[in-house]
């Protein structure tokens, strides 16, 4: 029994890679065995491709007369000598919400130096410091070596929305020409800047060409990240005033850390300099002594402070201005642990028109970012309003260079020179093992 589209028509039947016949839209002829419809001679009239699911079995016929079960796809217009070709699988094109930024990509002559060094292996991005156990990362031990003892840790800390993980980016070699998603440490994306959230949570590290080991902390006193904690707080039925000391605790933690296992802390600010934050940096400072005194261990070790000041505008580029602020930072840090007159200013840079202000205090500014084509690294007129603006690439180009001449002072207990993966194992983890274990971090601020 055969089915046809129309009586007298023509079936035009041709094989799979054979001569077929024209065939524009005409009937079809199928034959039917055991009950199952299918085209004659396994092919359909035009030639195209025919995809083979399974030959099941039906309980209806016999096995004999099973042949293989197929679906016919949708007609092109193309060749019918031509061979068929394999299904295209379509994927998901659906937009989603969720911001993602791309990993840096990985340089050829960055690989071939590593193995040439037999340095560990670049890091293409920053990486979490603590795990998800709140425990120092043991992945991060496979980008340190154990020959190298000539390294430098920084870190930047200072409060939300001041540009510190774009300033560390740069400060880490990336360029004022790379896209966002080239940088080492991810930016707020323009949806979280919109919402007022932050970006950087705990601490991102990163080990530079140079081997700086660079520290990316979350910002200080930050409203977003209480928001955080107070809604998680909330679901398990937790005080507001818990919430409060716990937030305040989990803050001089980090900050606590970081003044013990680097050389230098930066400071950033952006217009003007935050009191709050200060005095947050002071607490955690005082409750680091009483940590200390409380185990019997000096506390007399000291930390290279640089006040970075992000995003400036014309204004601040004055030389009186600059002046005021020196002296400001100077006495507000004098007496205390942190080393703010190493010498890292703008007249230690190369800008002459700071010769009178105090070169001694580590104070430098910096200027808008201003992104551009790395074809085009020339500044014009328009970029920069104010004679006395320096660009952004001129001032971080020799920053990273001096800071690398500040004193590093030997860590507690340290016992000769350290290399890197010494430097993780016998100061940061017995550091944080003792910081996180201990309940005594708590500093009343009145």
């Amino acid at each position: 029994m055969s089915l046809r589209g129309n009586a007298g028509g023509n079936s035009n039947r041709g094989r799979r890679g054979g001569e077929n016949s024209n065939f524009n839209g005409g009937p079809r002829a199928f034959e039917s065995k055991g009950g199952n419809f299918r085209p004659k001679n396994g092919t359909y009239g035009d030639g195209s491709g025919l995809k083979t699911l399974s030959a099941t079995p039906s309980i209806l016929s016999n096995a004999k007369d099973i042949g293989p079960v197929k679906i016919l796809q949708s007609r092109r217009n193309e060749d019918p000598d031509s061979k068929p070709t394999a299904p295209v699988i379509l994927q998901s094109t659906a937009v989603t919400n969720i911001p993602r930024l791309a990993v840096r990509p990985k340089a050829e002559s960055e690989e071939k130096q590593s193995q040439s060094s037999g340095l560990p292996p670049p890091m293409q991005a920053s990486i979490r410091f603590f795990d998800d156990g709140n425990n120092l990362n043991k992945g991060f031990l496979e980008f340190l070596t154990s020959t190298n003892c000539n390294y430098h840790c920084c870190a930047i800390i200072g409060p939300q929305g001041s540009g510190k993980s774009t300033f560390v980016s740069m400060f880490s070699g990336n360029e004022t020409g790379d896209l966002y998603g080239e940088y080492i440490f991810r930016p707020s994306p323009r949806e979280f800047v919109e919402k007022g959230a932050s970006q950087t949570t705990s601490i991102n590290v990163y080990v530079t060409k140079n081997r700086t080991i660079v520290f990316d902390c979350q910002a200080l006193n930050s409203g977003h990240i209480f928001e955080l904690a107070h809604r998680s707080s909330r679901r398990e039925g937790i005080k507001l005033s818990q919430v409060v000391k716990y937030f305040e605790d989990e803050t001089h933690k980090l900050l606590m850390i970081l003044f013990e296992i680097c050389h230098t802390i930066i400071l950033g600010i952006d217009w003007f300099i935050d009191l709050n934050v200060i005095r947050e940096i002071m607490s955690a400072d005082l409750s680091y002594r009483k940590l200390k005194s409380n185990f019997n261990t000096s506390s007399v070790r000291k930390i290279n402070l640089v006040v970075a000041q992000l995003r400036s505008r014309s204004v601040d580029f004055e030389p009186e201005v600059v002046a005021e602020r020196v002296k400001m930072i100077k006495g507000i840090f004098d007496g205390t642990r942190f080393d703010v007159c190493g010498g890292l200013s703008m007249k230690k840079l190369g800008f002459d028109m700071y010769s009178f202000v105090d070169p001694t205090v580590n104070y430098v500014i910096f200027a808008e970012i201003k992104p551009r084509s790395k074809l085009d690294q020339t500044p014009t007129a328009e970029d920069y309003s104010g004679l006395l603006t320096i660009p952004f690439h001129e001032v971080i180009k020799k920053f990273s260079l001096n800071i690398l001449l500040l004193p590093r002072p030997n860590f507690y207990q340290q016992t000769g020179k350290l290399n890197e993966r010494e430097w993780f194992q016998q100061i940061a983890t017995p550091s944080w093992e003792k910081l996180f274990s201990s309940e005594l971090t708590s500093f009343s601020r009145k």
